[in-house]
């Protein structure tokens, strides 16, 4: 089981530009869990988040919870219900695209790369998965020794109507 927090002012979760979930200062939650993990695992997890003292106080030293300051938390469940509802995900290449494993299996899969060769993990779990999966390169728009980032591309119109008829006809 893997944890991601950030500490925010405010958070959301966007699906086409509108906001479904969002939340005033807390914490953002990105929650990984594998085959081994269980419910104990989870409940002792939630509760060590819950009383981590990662905010300031009235002197400014990091010594109150979230519980403490009245904070919030958008996490798992928010990713898992949006996606739960996905017909079609376009993702950047990237660990948030492993949450396409909560979307129907009759969903859409396009993920977008910033370089011509990439992995074949989003494509093979796919397939595992039953959906229809399709992949659209970028054009890089600077020649960087090393691309830090998977900002610095444009996707050509053109070519993810292109892919996006292939891999899903009439959509």
């Amino acid at each position: 089981m893997r944890l991601l927090l950030q500490r925010v002012k405010s958070g959301s979760v966007l699906v086409a530009g509108h906001a479904i979930a969002d939340i005033g200062k807390g914490l953002v939650i990105l929650l990984g869990i594998g085959p081994g993990d269980g419910e104990s695992q989870v409940r002792t997890l939630t509760e060590k988040v819950a009383n981590l003292r990662i905010f300031e106080d009235e002197q400014g030293k990091m010594n109150r919870s979230v519980l403490e300051i009245g904070g919030s938390a958008l996490g798992f469940g928010e990713q898992a219900r949006t996606f739960a509802r996905a017909e079609t995900i376009v993702a950047v290449a990237g660990a948030g695209l492993a949450n396409m494993v909560f979307a129907p299996r009759e969903a859409t899969v396009l993920e977008l790369h910033n370089v011509r060769k990439g992995a074949d993990f989003f494509a093979l779990l796919a397939q595992q998965l039953g959906m229809r999966y399709g992949r659209v390169t970028g054009e890089l728009l600077l020649q960087p020794a090393v691309i830090a980032n998977n900002r610095d591309f444009r996707i050509d119109p053109a070519v993810f109507r292109q892919v996006m008829g292939e891999v899903h006809p009439g959509a």
